[in-house]
């Protein structure tokens, strides 16, 4: 048996194709000529056994590996467990167990998988522990039989989305075209035809997956390809496979190639799984009649999602009834966003953490909107879902912005993450620069095939290396650093409406020492919200009930906004006049899925629109402070901090 050292020797013979010294796999490995030896030794031994490869040396000259088909073979198997066995780390190793219990159907003893992962019996107990709720997520249990083993239970689509999930937590959602990763999970699958299939069908019905949908079904047409050839089929119930909706002849025609290449046959349920999947997929819209075709088969749905809106405007004052693009736009985007969460498929925005850090502002008004889009739709909402609909609600804002001004230079955009994402940062784009019009917006497949002479610069958010063309890589939110890249490509000064903020007047007016706490010890977020809570209704900023609808709120989602900060608040309707309790804390402690320090609790009237949104900014802003974090942290007194 070869050991994982011994491996990465044999992989790195194998990739190059050429003579080594033994001197550069010493410093490749890190360690000395002396150990390299000794390893191409015990290769070299291992190798006799009738594998069709041998590890040759020759003084002066170098190792190198010779082997003959049947070598070959054995090579890429070896080497492909070894990446599987690679990619098992502390954080997903419950997901591999997942996948190990996914594949059989009768019970299998703990100790079998804890021995072919090589952990011990109580880090497997552990990893069960952290599994078992997930599972119950997907509709599943864990079922347990003495001296027999456990075994997961449910139905087989269940099953199907289970594996998926646990596939792109393993591979971390990697937005890439086709990760090498993910080979290893279907190894009996060519995974390019797979993707040829996908690729062919985009292109014959005009439509295009977000790079992180287009991960998503290339896993999940293997898995259906996997689990049919082991005779698992999905059952369907009445009226679940529809017939007539648009994405019917996609999947007839996807179905077709599927048989043709992998020699299997689809039934009824297998098709209805598949049709799930792509109602859920995250499409980038170019043009607002495919939005409104869908949607005039939806008048019902269309009335409550308006009704939706004319409340957040009435609330916000945003003007979002104005915006068709957003309207449209996000109304198919939650279409599939239901489709997903009724079928406890649940995807991970991936720019979650950096959406509530830069667009504090858009989350709270997404967290409004989505508390509202619970109640009508009865759907639960979690923060993934939060940011996705401020990222709308960003590019409705900045397109606002940006409207009247002319535009010169011809710019493709390239950006996978969904609609959402490549709207805001057109938007963003156009407003800071009057002399840029977006031509395209594509994700990473299709860029070769569309830039031509008139394009003056590609702007990326995923990493792209291509012959022709200026490429610059920036965040999806287009910070400070971005701003001043493109400035440099286009050879321009500074963008017209862009400013860095350096002053904080509207926290300085509403900060107060009546209302501010010190280096407390509160250890929970709960203390926090009570003790900041209770002195603002004594200093009468509040009424009595603030404090319950504050912990309302923070159901609905967290109110970190990163960097150590938290902005807990009420819903409306319990403000009695203006202000912000402040509080620091002796020790970081937990608030829902981050470390905060710093607590503003806001005594604010959302629809005093300017002020809302001011103060937001600059809480943003103060986040990226350093100077400032330092002396509100170090301040044991409301003086001691300078607000300037």
């Amino acid at each position: 048996m070869l050991l994982p050292r011994e491996k990465k020797i044999l992989e790195l013979l194998y990739k190059k194709k050429e003579e080594y010294t033994t001197n550069e796999l010493a410093r490749i490995l890190h360690i000395s000529p002396r150990t390299v030896k000794s390893d191409i030794a015990r290769l070299r031994k291992e190798l006799e056994n009738d594998t069709g490869c041998i590890v040759k040396t020759k003084a002066g000259y170098g190792i190198w590996l010779s082997y003959s088909d049947k070598g070959k073979q054995y090579i890429e198997q070896i080497l492909a467990d070894y990446d599987f066995n690679h990619l098992v780390t502390i954080e997903n190793r419950k997901y591999f167990i997942a996948l190990k219990l996914l594949e059989e159907d009768k019970y299998v003893s703990m100790e079998s998988i804890g021995e072919s992962m090589f952990i011990s019996k109580s880090t497997m107990v552990n990893s069960m522990n952290e599994l078992a709720p997930i599972l119950q997520q997907h509709g599943l249990q864990l079922e347990k039989k003495v001296k027999y083993g456990i075994k997961i239970v449910g139905t087989e689509k269940q099953k199907r989305i289970m594996n998926g999930y646990a596939i792109r937590k393993i591979i971390d959602n990697s937005p890439n075209r086709l990760d090498s990763k993910l080979q290893v999970f279907f190894p009996d699958i060519d995974l390019k035809k797979v993707e040829e299939i996908l690729i062919d069908a985009q292109k014959k019905y005009a439509f295009v997956l977000a790079d992180t949908s287009y991960s998503v079904i290339i896993i999940q047409l293997s898995i259906c390809i996997q689990r049919i050839r082991q005779e698992k089929r999905c059952s369907i119930v009445e009226n679940e496979l529809n017939r007539d909706c648009h994405e019917c002849e996609i999947i007839r025609y996807i179905a077709k190639k599927l048989q043709e290449k992998f020699q299997i046959e689809l039934l009824e349920g297998d098709m209805a799984y598949l049709e799930m999947n792509f109602l859920g997929a995250k499409k980038i819209l170019t043009e607002n009649k495919l939005w409104k075709d869908d949607i005039a088969l939806d008048k019902q749905s269309v009335e409550k999602w308006e009704n939706i809106i004319a409340k957040t405007d009435q609330r916000y004052l945003e003007n979002l009834r104005e915006d068709d693009t957003f309207k449209y736009g996000l109304f198919i985007h939650l279409k599939a966003m239901f489709n997903r969460l009724n079928n406890n498929v649940h995807l991970d925005n991936p720019m979650k953490q950096m959406v509530k850090e830069e667009l504090v502002y858009e989350v709270e008004v997404a967290s409004y909107m989505a508390n509202l889009i619970s109640n009508d739709y009865a759907v639960t909402l979690g923060v993934d879902e939060v940011c996705d609909i401020a990222m709308y609600l960003a590019a409705s804002m900045e397109r606002q912005k940006a409207r009247k001004q002319e535009f010169k230079k011809n710019v493709i955009v390239v950006c996978g993450s969904g609609t959402g994402t490549s709207q805001f940062l057109e938007a963003r784009l156009t407003r800071m620069f009057p002399n840029l019009i977006v031509k395209k917006i594509l994700p990473i497949s299709q860029v070769e095939s569309e830039i031509n002479p008139d394009t003056d610069l590609i702007i990326s958010t995923v990493p792209l290396v291509i012959e022709e063309g200026t490429v610059i890589h920036v965040s999806p939110l287009l910070n400070e650093k971005d701003v001043e890249m493109i400035e440099q490509a286009l050879q321009v000064g500074k963008s017209a409406n862009y400013e860095t903020k350096r002053k904080y007047p509207n926290l300085y007016r509403l900060l107060s020492e009546k209302i501010s706490i010190f280096n407390c010890d509160c250890k929970s977020r709960s203390e926090v919200i009570s003790l900041l809570g209770n002195r603002l209704v004594f200093e009468k900023y509040v009424d009595e009930s603030y404090i319950e609808s504050a912990f309302k709120r923070e159901q609905l989602s967290s109110t970190s906004i990163g960097d150590n900060f938290a902005v807990p608040h009420a819903f409306e309707g319990h403000v009695k006049k203006l202000g912000i309790g402040m509080m620091t804390l002796k020790k970081p402690i937990q608030w829902a899925d981050d470390k905060v320090q710093i607590v503003f609790m806001l005594s604010l009237n959302a629809n005093s629109q300017d002020i809302f949104r001011e103060v937001f900014s600059e809480l943003t802003d103060i986040t990226k402070n350093k100077e400032m974090i330092e002396q509100i942290l170090l301040a044991d007194k409301f003086s001691d901090i300078e607000f300037i």
